[in-house]
């Protein structure tokens, strides 16, 4: 058997799917469903609070109120963070139990097409299906809006209710600077390596025990930069003052030397994670 092949990886993919059909196929209506009741009510409440600051100005309703395009990006970061919870997080069922277990590790593929094989289906789904399922939530979410209630409710001016199109979910880094795009797909990349490989040390308790061990991580991190400063820079009329200058030295214009270390650590963290959880899993065939 040779040790990488596109087809099996193909068929594991398409296994995961049918061993666990229901959980994918309610993931996915509740998605959407979730998504376009949960915009219908922020759009209520957020009409209703202008209504309510209006009515204390002046006495009047306000005519006019604009939702703008920017105010979708609160609303898909916590759709995100669900998603890293509900299919990141829940990575490799099949080792939750013995019996599972014994048949996914059997089952003949090398463990590289294991480990690939789940993070191109959870992945995609993730990145790719779900956030599809959200943005048509949001669209049948403004028809409903603008095409009925909007209307039965007698609300002027709530037609001004922008939409997005798919490139809302494209990255835009024209505004900013690279370092900071870098730094901050750094972290969502390290955060769904994180996951994967908590799924293989966790089990069933991995959106529980992965979130707690990154915030001890950084909690140590952060707490050894702090002590490091008191040694390095110590003044005893500053004593709780932090003293370590991240803005010099800067190896490129806007992007210091400590940017550039958070990065390579994010990447390298991102990669070093997916090596572990491979050896994790060999080590689960023996």
């Amino acid at each position: 058997m040779s040790p990488f092949s596109i087809s099996r990886i193909g068929k594991l993919m398409q296994m995961e799917f049918l061993l666990y059909r229901k959980f994918y196929s309610i993931l996915a209506i509740g998605t959407f469903l979730f998504t376009l009741v949960g915009m219908l009510v922020i759009w209520y409440q957020y009409f209703e609070g202008i209504q309510d600051v209006s009515s204390h100005l002046d006495g009047t309703a306000p005519t006019q109120w604009v939702w703008e395009k920017d105010a979708y990006y609160g609303v898909f970061l916590t759709f995100k963070v669900l998603v890293w919870f509900l299919v990141i997080a829940q990575s490799f069922k099949a080792l939750r139990t013995r019996s599972s277990a014994e048949f996914f590790l059997l089952l003949p593929a090398s463990v590289l097409e294991k480990l690939v094989g789940q993070v191109v289906f959870l992945i995609g789904l993730a990145e790719l299906v779900l956030p599809f399922l959200f943005w048509l939530a949001v669209r049948a979410a403004h028809w409903i809006w603008v095409g009925m209630i909007a209307k039965i409710k007698g609300i002027e001016g709530s037609i001004d209710v922008s939409i997005f199109d798919l490139t809302f979910f494209l990255p835009n880094i024209q505004d900013q600077n690279w370092s900071i795009s870098f730094f901050l797909y750094g972290i969502l990349l390290l955060v769904t390596s994180w996951f994967f490989l908590g799924s293989l040390y966790f089990g069933k308790w991995n959106v529980v025990l992965s979130p707690l061990t990154m915030f001890l991580t950084y909690a140590v991190l952060a707490g050894s930069s702090i002590a490091l400063s008191r040694v390095l820079f110590f003044r005893e009329e500053e004593a709780w003052r932090f003293q370590i200058n991240v803005d010099q030295p800067e190896i490129f214009p806007d992007v210091p030397l400590i940017m550039l270390v958070l990065i390579f650590l994010l990447y390298a963290g991102s990669l070093l994670s997916y090596v572990i959880a491979y050896f994790k899993l060999k080590e689960r065939e023996v």
